[in-house]
């Protein structure tokens, strides 16, 4: 056996040994190509997403369904949660009501303890649902759903437990040297609001 010959020989089982080890990873990693499938692009990005199969789709047959929310408030901002929503579905009350394509903003103090006053948890399955300890959890939870579906009214399925990292969390605005008029400040909050910021601190100067 001349040099070339083994040389070949040698190069040949090099690469049927990588390929007998590189195949089987990516035959798992298309198995289970889900498991790296990417969160939903928010702002601010969700935590602990877990990714399921396909998606669900806004029609004009959905509607807001409240379950458990006992407040005032949690009954306004879905309200204005289906204003704000492309096709501008309606608002009901009681969890027997929903139905397949429904987004249900459900409200259950006992989970205050893991969700905390700001926190939700986010299901994406054959209807959306949002589950919070408080009106404000709620709140923040229609705003990822507002913007997961005013897009193209597509989401994919999966679930994510959303929770603050800061308790404090705000948008600065300084207008201490230009003039900003009243409906921009009025667009920033309506911005910090869809971010679930907590505030936007103002500094003003007096001349």
């Amino acid at each position: 056996m001349d040099i070339r010959t083994a040389r070949r020989r040698t190069i040949g089982a090099v690469v049927a040994a990588l390929a007998a080890t590189l195949l089987p990873w990516q035959s798992a990693a298309a198995v289970d190509g889900s498991a790296a499938a990417p969160p939903p692009e928010v702002l601010p990005s969700l935590r602990q997403w877990q990714p399921g199969e396909g998606e669900f789709t806004l029609t004009d047959r959905a509607r807001i369904v409240l379950d458990g929310a006992r407040e005032q408030r949690t009954a306004a901002d879905a309200r204005r949660f289906a204003a704000e929503l492309n096709g501008h579905p309606s608002v009901s009350r009681g969890l027997s009501a929903a139905r397949a394509g429904d987004i249900v903003l459900r409200q259950d103090p006992s989970l205050k303890g893991s969700l905390g006053a700001e926190g939700y948890r986010l299901d994406v399955g054959d209807r959306v649902t949002v589950t919070a300890a408080t009106s404000t959890g709620v709140f923040y939870g229609s705003r990822t759903v507002l913007q997961l579906l005013n897009d193209d009214g597509r989401a994919a399925r999966g679930s994510a437990t959303d929770v603050p990292a800061y308790r404090e969390r705000g948008v600065g605005v300084c207008a201490c040297y230009i003039n900003v008029s009243l409906p921009w400040f009025e667009r920033a909050a309506d911005g910090a609001a869809v971010q679930t910021t907590g505030g936007t601190p103002l500094t003003a100067k007096s001349t």
